[in-house]
This record gives C-alpha cells, structure tokens and sequence, in this order.
C-alpha cells in the first residue's frame, strides 16, 4: 500500500518530487523541492510565479501565492510611453514573490526550514555550470525573502530594471514584501467541495488582453501534485518562462510580465498580482477528509467542467490514507 505519491504533467518534475517523497519529505518539501531543482536549471523559473495549495488535517486549505507583482512602490507615476514610443524590456520587469510565498509555505508546513529545502538546488546549479545562479540560491537557502533586499539581488534587479534603464523596480519592490497566504476559494460538488487558487490578479481588472499576453509570456503551466503519509495534499502550479528579461549578473532572468505604464492607459497599480494561470484543487469529502488533488493545465479557467475533465489526479483513501 503507497501512501505518498505524486502526479504531474512533467515527467522530469514527477520524478524529482518522487525522489523527495520516498526520501521522507513532506508534500509541501517535496512540491518546493521540485520547484528549486528546477529552477537550478532553468534560468527563468526561479523568478517567475509559483502558487502552492496546501490541504492537511487540521490545517484546513491554503494558498501561497507567488504569483509575479507589478513593480513601482514608492514611485512617483512616470509619465508614461507614448505610443509612437519604443518601450524598454526594462519596463516590464516585475517583482518576484516566489521566493516569499515559499519561506511562508515551510513555516506552516512546520517540518523542515527553507534552506534545507533550497540547498540541493545549489549543488545541482554548480553541477549544471551557474555559479552565480548557485549563489543567488544560497543567498535565499540562507536569508530567505530578505535575500532579495541584499546588495548580491537587489542591485542586479535595479540595474537590470530600474529607473535609469527605463524599468519600474524600486528598492522599495524587494524590500516591501507582502501577504503571500490566503484562504482557498471554493466550488461545490456531489463529492464535498472543491478548494481552488485565485485565478484572477488582485487589486485591479483583468481584461482579456493582458490575460492573453500572460499565457504567451509564460507558456504552459507545469503542475505537481504531491501527498504524503501524514495526509497533507499539496498541488503546485510553475513556469519555464518563454519569454524572460535577463538580470545582470545572476545567470537568472524575470518573465517579461510587468505591464509598461503608457499615456492614456489605466496603470497597473504597483504591487499589484499579474496573472498567471492556477490549474489545480483540492478536494474536500462530504465528512471533511481531503481526497483528491486535481491538475488541469489546458484549461482556460477554475471550474467544476475543468476539473472533473482533469487528467492529472492524486487520490486518497481516507481511511487507509493509500495514494492512488
């Protein structure tokens, strides 16, 4: 009888987190551990959004939200491109908060810290050939979310993406560091009721626009659901960006998701949430057990047609807690 396993649309992660899981990892270690191994490869991960949805006895269901923050705090309003106007890369660079939304996700998972988490990701970026890659990880393994306030980040992001490029990241941006823990929403089902990421950004209107734009700047999302014997389920949703802004001197890069301020146009209010695509739940039995995780990549949105459509699932025996 297995009780941990994992699923995922990737086999490359699904291996990774099942390595984890048989390592005695907890289903939040193993999903955050995949995550960092990754990102130790792919320059853009790191960076880019993350969302983990975490459902444990006792614990109820939550969101850590990583998703990608509109730059700008502290900043007077620029004046903005005209249309006429060539825009900068620089400017649509955004503010990271995976990083964050990680060192949160540990501390509720109570079992293990983040560095013990990050620090195989650091060997593997040396064995990959990033050295400064493997630097920014141990930097975070060490410091956590003030990693990117430190001199070794904060610096290359404001070269890379500040005022005098054109960009919009203010030292303000990786030293303020928001909430990164909410409540799930929620569908109900026959079954008991499905729990759900945000799908829309916070603090302002999604048109379709931006949202079309996100997914071509982001490009599939990679999901992993994980579970382990002490009947924690986990779901996390990731990119490999496809189109990325590099930042000078980290061997990383930020998907080029922030939206450039133009005259005319509504702003994006700074610190705002940029979309990124949630496919993933949780589901909760009609007796209050957690019973299935759900990934649904090539959906367009969270709902109960896209779910039960899902060809990623993890089950979960509640009286055996067998993984299935």
């Amino acid at each position: 009888m297995r009780r941990a396993g994992a699923s995922s649309n990737d086999a490359t992660i699904l291996e990774i987190a099942e390595d984890l899981l048989r390592k005695g990892q907890s289903a939040t270690a193993a999903a955050l551990g995949a995550f960092f191994l990754v990102a130790a490869e792919h320059e853009g991960t790191l960076f880019g959004p993350m969302v983990l949805l975490v459902a444990g006895t006792g614990r109820g269901v939550k969101v850590f939200d990583g998703r990608l923050r509109q730059p700008g705090l502290g900043r007077k309003r620029p004046r903005g491109f005209l249309a006429s106007e060539a825009i900068p890369r620089a400017s649509r660079v955004p503010v990271p908060l995976s990083i964050a939304a990680a060192a949160v996700a540990m501390a509720f998972d109570g079992r293990s810290g983040l560095g013990q988490v990050i620090r195989p990701a650091v060997g593997r970026a040396r064995d990959a050939g990033f050295p400064l890659r493997a630097e920014v990880l141990e930097n975070v393994a060490s410091l956590g979310p003030k990693a990117l306030s430190e001199s070794l980040i904060s610096q290359a992001f404001l070269r890379s993406a500040g005022p005098s490029v054109g960009g919009l990241i203010t030292p303000g941006d990786l030293r303020q560091i928001p909430e990164t823990a909410f409540g799930a929403a929620e569908l109900s089902c026959e079954a008991g009721l499905w729990s759900h990421p945000f799908s829309e950004a916070a603090g302002f209107p999604v048109v379709p626009a931006l949202r079309q734009k996100a997914c071509e700047i982001l490009g599939p999302p990679l999901v992993l659901l994980t579970a382990d014997p002490e009947g924690v389920l986990a779901c996390m949703c990731f990119y490999r960006p496809i189109s990325s802004v590099a930042i000078d001197g980290l061997e990383l890069a930020v998907p080029a998701s922030a939206v450039p301020v133009e005259r005319g146009v509504a702003r994006v209010p700074a610190g705002a949430a940029l979309y990124a695509p949630t496919p993933m739940a949780v589901l909760t039995s009609v007796q209050g057990a957690y019973v299935a995780g759900a990934g649904f990549p090539d959906a367009d949105v969270t709902s109960l047609e896209a779910i039960e459509r899902a060809r990623l699932k993890l089950r979960r025996d509640p009286t055996t807690l067998a993984v299935y």
